[in-house]
């Protein structure tokens, strides 16, 4: 992996451990100076710590999906399955998996979730 550092201009490869046979990552988000990862098709969640360059398998979601995101203290996942979507999120607080809803939408169609609205 290669990182680029705040304020400097150049990549630096960094050691990462091997990820687990067969997991390929879809995304990745960043909390706590740890980089959480959503396994391509697999229900894995992995959390590496740069500081010890150490990774850690959290669990697995109830569904296979790979996208994922941060809001709050969760970390989203969203999942396809037969043609159902599904919303899920790891609890970074609990360290609890939960499943958030079941969306009902046409395959290759868009859903809008109704997220809060800031004013500044």
């Amino acid at each position: 992996m290669e990182v680029l550092a705040i304020g400097a201009s150049v990549w630096e490869r960094v050691t990462v451990p091997d990820l687990p046979f067969q997991i390929g990552i879809q995304s990745a988000v960043t909390a706590a100076d740890k980089i959480y990862m959503f396994g391509y098709h697999s229900k894995k969640l992995l959390r590496y710590d740069p500081s010890g360059s150490t990774l850690q398998d959290l669990g697995k979601f109830r569904k296979a999906g790979g996208i994922g995101c941060l809001f709050g203290c969760r970390l989203y996942g969203v999942a396809e399955e037969s043609d159902r979507h599904y919303l899920e999120y790891y609890d970074l607080e609990t360290q609890d998996f939960v499943t958030e809803a079941e969306l009902d939408f046409a395959v290759g169609g868009a859903a809008i979730l109704e997220m809060p609205h800031y004013s500044e």
